[in-house]
């Protein structure tokens, strides 16, 4: 992105890019490892599939996935991704590219500064169905996701929102079942730096039925807590003697959620 930064910051940028100089001064190669930077973990890797470059320095890129480096896993993929500069952007001497693409059925767009490597992405009507990196958590059924997420050098946060939610319950290698089908409402933050996602609230809403999850997963480690707060409206009652181990008090129920993918 640093090439990027210092072409359309120089006075020839304009006359450049008429002349079409940028069809053959940059070779797809180098766009690959620029855009592959833009990942700051040290476990993830991009992964790009037909690049086309249009005028004035934009890109047309038909595939991106973000992939696991280990084992080339996809978490994400996105598709007829649009990435265009933002001239206005350059008389404050703050170049600014704009990101537009298809994402699992739904969209996402965004803004990446190059001044400060920085990137803010906002995803909307995203099925969760169709989302790779929930099934490797072993999260399976339908919803609608919306997201933000705000990724600097070297951290990022992501908000995120479930609606319509019709999830599957997970059994954990325990043997104990985490019943995530009694909700359909999902709100939650979370932060990552290099290799860790630190889930700081997951709030899970069902009828009669409230629950929060916190913790950490580290690479494909799963370190995290559920805690479960049935009240007495909740109609499956006989579902929480599966996790009466787990009951602190009349209640309340905390289910440790330590699992290696």
């Amino acid at each position: 992105m640093k090439i990027l930064f210092i072409i359309i910051s120089t006075p020839l940028f304009v006359i450049i890019s008429s002349l079409g100089i940028w069809y053959f001064a940059i070779p797809e190669d180098t766009i690959h490892h620029l855009i592959d930077n833009t990942i700051k973990a040290e476990n993830l890797h991009i992964k790009v599939e037909g690049i086309q470059k249009g005028l004035f320095l934009s890109l047309h890129l038909r595939k991106i996935w973000l992939n696991i480096k280990k084992d080339d896993t996809s978490l994400v993929i996105i598709e007829n991704v649009e990435i265009k500069p933002d001239f206005m952007s350059l008389l404050k001497f703050n170049p600014l590219i704009n990101l537009a693409g298809q994402i699992h059925g739904g969209s996402i767009e965004g803004i990446y500064s190059l001044k400060k490597d920085a990137i803010n992405l906002i995803g909307r009507d995203i099925k969760i169905d169709e989302i790779p990196s929930l099934k490797l958590l072993n999260i399976e059924g339908d919803g609608n996701l919306s997201l933000k997420i705000d990724m600097g050098r070297t951290r990022g946060e992501i908000i995120l929102k479930i609606t319509e939610a019709k999830l599957k319950a997970i059994t954990l290698s325990s043997g104990y079942v985490i019943p995530l089908n009694f909700f359909n409402d999902i709100r939650g933050l979370l932060e990552f730096t290099g290799n860790t996602l630190e889930i700081k609230s997951l709030a899970l809403q069902g009828e009669g039925i409230y629950a929060r999850i916190s913790g950490n997963i580290f690479g494909d480690v799963l370190d995290l807590k559920m805690e479960l707060m049935p009240d007495t409206s909740f109609k499956n009652q006989p579902i929480l003697l599966l996790i009466e181990p787990f009951k602190v008090s009349p209640g309340y129920y905390v289910i440790p959620i330590h699992q290696k993918r």
